[in-house]
């Protein structure tokens, strides 16, 4: 079992949506002892925001091709769709705020 983990509180580690994510990837991992877990924690590297040159490689594409131009933001947007095509569970830890 593959376990995505995205954590994504402004409070990072010390964060409650932090800790109750950690809570139930443990209760996994208690389940399914091989699981293996990606951290992905948005608050130390969140993705970079789409720009011209991303856009730019993924229209310079031909269909079922890899892209004309290289682009970093394209190679990384890459590899973290392959992070979550390959979990099985993906646990998503984000904050609630009550705006009442």
């Amino acid at each position: 079992m593959n376990i995505l983990h995205i954590g994504g509180s402004p409070r990072g580690v010390d964060g409650d949506s932090h800790r109750l994510s950690q809570h139930v990837v443990h209760c996994l991992r208690t389940l399914h002892p091989q699981a293996q877990v990606t951290e992905r924690a948005l608050w130390e590297t969140a993705p970079a925001p789409v720009d011209a040159a991303y856009a730019d490689a993924l229209a310079s594409s031909v269909p079922g091709g890899e892209p004309a131009m290289h682009s970093d933001a394209l190679e990384r947007s890459d590899h973290l769709i392959a992070e979550l095509e390959a979990a099985d569970v993906l646990v998503i830890g984000t904050p609630v705020h009550n705006l009442t």
